[in-house]
């Protein structure tokens, strides 16, 4: 989706005697500009490193997708970088089999993979000596890095899943701070229900993700969260695996049904809201009195819409 503005350092080519000619690299936001430029004819690198991305464009699936068998491709993914995690413009480089994933020790969040000191700066460097035998490669999962990254992604693709994509760039200024306030732990899912909503609702878009399926969808995340927290507590503790596979369904259940007592007054205003703003529109199509076929049409998917509101409004929880 993604939203993130965060500052770029600009693309630098290297080409040093003595070093391996023809490195890129970026980061955040360049590692989508510099796919772009690989896929229209880029071909003069023979490395390319990829730092915090978020998605190298919807058709790259993979490094082979570039069709440059001979460039070497390295992926970068701190802990609790919100940009990776949601995986705005495509898929995460860093978990393409095909890239050579490199650690960022020490780093954290999505502004340190430059900073001295860190793994990742270290890595950069064999990159550009050539010491492919001495890099520092990891594989290590969303939960592994930060309980609730999974979630993120979830919720964004949720998203992405119910919009088309110039509806995804008109929420991201909304969402950037929601998602960011997650992963900060600023704020929890349940506490993001709320903005989320207010964003689909000023942006007209109650339809394309309908409050209830908002609201479930949200609730599910927050109780998958509780019980990987719980979980994660439990093992730390000491608790034997079944032990804490046992308290975390209980918390995941406990979560549960907090969360829909916490989101239920909110859930009844945004099918309410959606209701009266479809059938308001559905009477101003009608008030314009020309019924032509567009019109008509028109109408029609008005009067539909409002019918839909209505009947999820009615619905029992």
């Amino acid at each position: 989706m993604c939203f993130f503005g965060t500052a770029i350092p600009p693309r630098v080519r290297l080409d040093v005697p003595g070093v391996v000619p023809g490195i890129a690299w970026r980061a955040s936001y360049g590692t989508l500009v510099t796919s772009k430029a690989l896929q229209y004819g880029m071909d003069d690198v023979n490395k390319v490193v990829f730092m915090g991305s978020p998605g190298l464009g919807p058709n790259i699936r993979s490094m082979a997708d570039f069709d440059m068998p001979n460039t070497q491709f390295f992926a970068m993914r701190a802990p609790e970088d919100v940009v990776s995690y949601t995986q705005g413009h495509g898929g995460d480089p860093a978990d393409f089999a095909d890239a050579i994933r490199l650690g960022t020790k020490g780093a954290v969040g999505h502004s340190e993979y430059y900073k001295l000191g860190k793994g990742g700066l270290g890595n950069l460097r064999r990159v550009f000596a050539g010491e492919n035998d001495q890099l520092e490669t990891t594989d290590t999962t969303l939960d592994e890095e930060m309980i609730g990254a999974t979630e993120v992604r979830s919720l964004v693709g949720f998203l992405q899943e119910r919009l088309t994509p110039d509806e995804v760039a008109r929420l991201g200024g909304d969402i950037d701070p929601i998602a960011q306030g997650i992963v900060s732990g600023r704020m929890g899912f349940t506490d993001a229900a709320g903005p989320l909503y207010v964003s689909l609702k000023d942006h007209d878009l109650l339809d394309k993700v309908p409050p209830s399926e908002l609201f479930s969808e949200v609730t599910s995340l927050a109780s998958d969260v509780a019980a990987k927290e719980t979980n994660k507590r439990m093992l730390a503790g000491g608790s034997s695996e079944e032990k804490a596979i046992l308290y975390a369904g209980a918390a995941k259940a406990a979560s549960w049904g907090l969360a829909e007592v916490v989101t239920q007054p909110l859930e009844v205003a945004a099918k309410g809201t959606r209701a009266v703003n479809n059938w308001t529109q559905f009477a101003e199509v009608l008030a314009e009195g020309d019924l032509n076929t567009e019109t008509w049409k028109k109408s029609l998917d008005k009067g539909s819409d409002a019918v839909t509101a209505t009947i999820d409004l009615l619905n029992p929880f």
